[in-house]
């Protein structure tokens, strides 16, 4: 949303519906001073001055890091390496016997 030449002396305030796993931060300049502030919403009540005003919302995502195991093949993996210790410990005995 853009409102271009708003007039001096205006208030704006702005909120954000807060969603799981993001983090809402902002950089808000008043009157030519930059401001920044993060999970502070809703942004309180401001006073357009005659200088730069402006106000960005960043949405950032927590994103989980892989750790390179992945979970969803795991029963498979472990049924191989049990049938693969049954066939080490079959061959074994038969060596034994023979």
């Amino acid at each position: 949303l853009v409102i271009l030449d708003a007039p001096v002396g205006a208030k704006y305030t702005a909120t954000e519906t807060t969603v799981t796993g993001y983090t809402a931060s902002y950089v808000q300049t008043v009157n030519g001073t930059a401001n920044t502030s993060a999970s502070t919403l809703p942004v309180p009540e401001t006073l357009i001055g005659e200088d730069n005003n402006d106000l960005a919302f960043t949405n950032s995502f927590e994103d989980i890091t892989p750790t390179g195991i992945v979970i969803n093949n795991m029963p498979y993996v472990l049924m191989g390496c049990a049938a693969a210790g049954l066939l080490v410990i079959l061959m074994r005995r038969n060596r034994k016997t023979a």
